[in-house]
């Protein structure tokens, strides 16, 4: 976009983009929150390429504690992949079927390709995933963006965004 906005005459300097980056914030995309002593990275990581990059950035970013994945998708995605990215990167998996149509029935959806705690819901997905982290640990929150939007917002004290008409 700022090529074509330069090709139009537009006087854009390299200065103004790179700052423009840093500055811009995209909650549930590599969000980290830091919240009553827990630390939580929420990541919308709804396809297998998505969580092997949230599986990368989790190598690179070597938490001191455990790493405890909530993670939640819907029915169509490729579970099996999604959550074989994980493999040697999270100690622990919860998992929370989001409140969504589409999601599987249950959480054992996600449990028939790696084991894991079923919650009954994010909320006590969460508390699941905090417990299993430990005080020095690290809760990721991944998979489908209305598991993420639920659990941000309950980690956060904020109102859900609306759901999205699918």
């Amino acid at each position: 976009a700022i090529e074509r906005l330069r090709e139009q005459g537009w006087a854009i300097p390299d200065e103004a983009i790179e700052a423009g980056l840093r500055k811009a914030r995209w909650p549930g995309r590599l969000e980290t929150v830091r919240k009553e002593g827990t630390r939580y990275l929420f990541d919308c990581a709804h396809n297998p390429d998505g969580c092997r990059a949230l599986a990368a950035h989790l190598g690179e970013l070597r938490p001191k504690g455990k790493v405890a994945l909530l993670f939640g998708a819907l029915a169509d995605k490729d579970l099996g992949a999604m959550l074989a990215a994980f493999d040697g990167v999270v100690d622990r998996r919860v998992y929370a079927v989001p409140a969504m149509r589409r999601a599987p029935e249950s959480g054992e959806a996600y449990a028939a390709h790696r084991p894991g705690t079923i919650a009954r819901s994010v909320r006590d997905g969460l508390v699941r995933a905090k417990r299993a982290a430990g005080p020095e640990g690290l809760v990721v929150v991944a998979g489908s963006i209305f598991l993420v939007n639920e659990a941000r917002a309950a980690v956060l004290g904020q109102k859900m965004d609306p759901p999205i008409a699918m």
